[in-house]
């Protein structure tokens, strides 16, 4: 299992940054920015601070985490951790483990010259074409046929798993 904790104060902290970020916005940046800029920075900002605060909720981290789990729990292609909900708090939450590969530990492997695919294929007998097909499809498919999908599918938050199955971990930010 692995088990996140919210570390104390955090929301309090992120309140107090997200306001000193929302004042410099006010008085420089949109000062200094064109008004032919086709962004509406205040938007962007007030989007921002509810995703970055909306990731400190854990209860709504564990449910979406047992939406998923639920979605395809039968699936080949895509693995999601079981959440462990009776054992969830608003600042712990406790799921299944996700071993495998980060993508994140891949990309810092290419920088280095490593031929990704044959490192992948040596480590846990898997395709990486096949995983990153399956990746797309599946994020984009989930656009349609979810009520959510997964809002922060960075390379750290993908696990390439052996038969060419990918794992998905982190569900602190979702979206409609």
């Amino acid at each position: 299992i692995i088990i996140k904790v919210l570390r104390p104060m955090i929301r309090e902290t992120l309140k107090y940054d997200l306001r000193l970020l929302n004042t410099f916005m006010r008085r420089f940046y949109l000062k200094l920015t064109s008004k032919n800029i086709d962004t509406d920075s205040r938007q962007a900002l007030q989007d921002f601070s509810e995703a970055t605060m909306g990731e400190t909720n854990y209860r709504a981290e564990a449910a979406f985490g047992v939406e998923l789990y639920n979605a395809y729990k039968d699936s080949r292609a895509l693995y999601i951790p079981e959440t462990f909900v009776e054992l969830c708090t608003d600042n712990i939450i406790v799921q299944e483990y996700v071993g495998g590969i980060s993508v994140a530990h891949l990309v810092g492997l290419k920088e280095q010259g490593v031929d990704v695919r044959t490192y992948v294929k040596e480590q846990i007998g898997s395709n990486l074409e096949t995983q990153m097909e399956t990746l797309g499809y599946e994020l984009l498919r989930g656009a349609f046929d979810m009520p959510h999908v997964q809002g922060d599918p960075h390379p750290g938050n993908i696990r390439l798993l052996p038969n060419d199955q990918v794992g998905l971990i982190d569900f602190g930010i979702s979206a409609r």
